[in-house]
């Protein structure tokens, strides 16, 4: 996944219209900025609630990492759709006080996100990260607006074109829904999509008996006094009274999504991976090197030790025969690569003790230590051992 990112971007399509909002990473927290239009910064996106797949699921193991391979056969049972023509992930995995690991689990058909991908190309934008909206919502509200354990909200997104519908309490995300209908369609309570949310979130609140709950609202269409009164109206039928909008609710989504890929909390949660992925994510994903010159001298360490091998692989009928390895010989340091000389000094002390094992193999197998002028082998060369000779030519060529 990114990593490393000092500064990033969110996109919120709503209705064809793009909302954006850039966040910068300090020390210690993200701050949000004015956006400067730069198409060279990475931004991130969300596929809306209607069009993903989003469970909750606990596997009966105290292993996280068995776990992990267990998922994806409770996500296949969970799913409307193959598991092989979607994209999948999972994030939040926790120690249920049973002893299990649960984990939030987010799935999207591969041709939806791929649809969405190309609207978001036609609006000019390009993300490296694709998340699901519910969970960029629920962070984000959570994070500016911090929730005890013990309560219980209900997160709106109310846009143009859209509606969408988070519960959960101060331990997590529980549920979502969502509508291709925006405030408009919603505000007539008869319509089948108001009496459909009208029925999850009476749903909802049953299910957790007396919790303490409220409202909070975002999106495009929050803003609109009419609008957030008749939904009101109509998700108040489950118990919920008391209303919250977070600032600036049309960027809410946008400032999500931004402050999750420059932090790295979107990370588990990407939804644009296999051959959706895009180019430039590996590049992002690589692990940051600290100093330019520490990564020319592992390079040089591993090119010297390349030059200079030690192969011992005598057989009965052959001896071995010392011979130079990658410039070996006069001009033999000249013709390495600077970042080969850079790692010399790295591997030399490794060097000295393979040449020590080959002399004493060559002193067993009745060569000697010296050559046939007498002379040891040039400290500090590098040998190999060559068995295409007979034993009684056997010889240690000088480096």
């Amino acid at each position: 996944m990114p990593r490393g990112l000092s500064v990033a971007r969110g996109v919120d399509l709503d209705d064809g219209h793009a909302v954006v909002a850039e966040a910068k990473k300090n020390l210690r927290s993200v701050q949000f900025r004015a956006a400067s239009g730069s198409d060279t910064i990475p931004c991130a996106a969300a596929l809306p609630i209607h069009t993903a797949f989003l469970r909750r699921l606990t596997v009966p193991l105290e292993s996280p990492e068995k776990a992990r391979r267990v998922l994806p056969s409770l996500l296949d049972i969970e799913l409307p759709f193959p598991l092989e023509s979607c994209a999948h992930a999972f994030s939040q995995l926790e120690r249920t006080p049973q002893g299990n690991i649960e984990a939030l689990a987010v799935a999207a058909r591969t041709e939806d996100i791929a649809a969405h991908i190309e609207r978001l190309r036609s609006a000019g934008f390009d993300p490296i990260l694709i998340e699901h909206e519910a969970i960029a919502l629920w962070r984000q509200s959570l994070a500016e607006i911090p929730l005890a354990h013990e309560q219980h909200r209900l997160l709106v997104y109310l846009g143009r074109d859209r509606t969408g519908l988070v519960i959960g309490s101060g331990r997590g995300l529980n549920a979502a829904t969502g509508l291709r209908q925006g405030a408009a369609e919603l505000s007539d309570p008869q319509s089948g999509g108001a009496k459909r949310l009208a029925l999850w979130c009476k749903t909802q609140c049953e299910k957790h008996g007396d919790a303490t709950w409220h409202i909070a609202w975002c999106g495009p269409a929050a803003e609109n006094a009419r609008a957030q009164s008749a939904a009101t109206r109509i998700l108040s039928e489950g118990g919920v009274a008391k209303n919250i909008t977070h600032k600036e609710p049309e960027k809410f989504l946008a400032r999500a999504l931004a402050a999750g890929l420059v932090s790295g909390k979107s990370n588990d949660g990407n939804l644009r991976t296999g051959e959706l992925a895009h180019p430039a994510t590996g590049r992002l994903c690589a692990k940051p090197v600290a100093h330019e010159s520490g990564r020319a001298r592992r390079r040089g360490t591993r090119s010297y030790c390349a030059q200079h091998r030690v192969d011992a692989t005598p057989d009965s009928n052959t001896s071995p025969v010392a011979t130079p390895i990658g410039g070996g010989g006069p001009g033999g340091r000249r013709n390495r690569s600077p970042a080969a000389r850079s790692g010399a000094a790295g591997c030399a002390t490794r060097n000295r003790s393979a040449i020590r094992r080959m002399e004493r193999l060559s002193a067993r197998a009745g060569t000697g230590r010296r050559t046939d002028a007498g002379q040891n082998p040039p400290r500090g060369h590098a040998v190999r051992l060559d068995v295409s000779q007979p034993r009684d030519s056997a010889t240690i060529a000088p480096a």
